[in-house]
């Protein structure tokens, strides 16, 4: 029996990579950026599934004119603002998504913004690239203290609590 055909239109882990190159007849993105509407009509033209990243965006016009043969659409994010839900619906293509598989990385990326901004790092950073940094004063780029936006910091420790709950269980 051959294998479903999976529009991939990203790169990915070599575990991920070797785990749809075992149960899928790949059509791969070749490059860096993502198709342009007309190239990912012409990947999924007999396809089976599209593998899609918020990169991809599909609009109602996408979902008129993509090959009937697509029976899903799986996005490898936590929303659906780049899918047409309603126009996805309406061609009865069901759209998957991937709940917290980066909730850790934003977490931790969202700190880094905040502790970045708090401290001013960017102007600082681009005072030592340029040879501009002296110490001039005590008060240089005081920014603001983290620990003072407690209610912040409480809801960050807390909103992902139910995978987090989930995985301590599991271990």
């Amino acid at each position: 029996m051959a294998k479903p055909i999976l529009v991939v239109t990203s790169r990915y882990t070599k575990e991920i990579e070797d785990l749809i190159d075992r149960d899928y007849d790949a059509r791969r993105n070749p490059n860096q950026f993502p198709f342009s509407r007309q190239k990912l009509l012409e990947a999924a033209e007999g396809a089976d599934a599209l593998l899609i990243t918020p990169a991809d965006r599909l609009d109602s016009e996408f979902f008129r004119n993509v090959s009937s043969t697509v029976k899903i659409i799986v996005t490898y994010s936590v929303g659906f603002e780049h899918i047409d839900l309603e126009a996805a619906a309406r061609r009865r293509v069901p759209v998957a998504y991937t709940p917290g598989i980066n909730h850790e990385a934003t977490a931790d990326t969202t700190m880094l913004l905040l502790l970045g901004a708090s401290r001013r790092a960017y102007e600082a950073q681009e005072l030592v690239r340029t040879g501009a940094w002296k110490p001039l004063s005590p008060d240089m780029l005081l920014g603001w203290q983290v620990v003072a936006k407690s209610s912040a910091l409480w809801e960050w420790d807390t909103w992902d609590r139910p995978w987090r709950d989930e995985r301590e269980d599991s271990e």
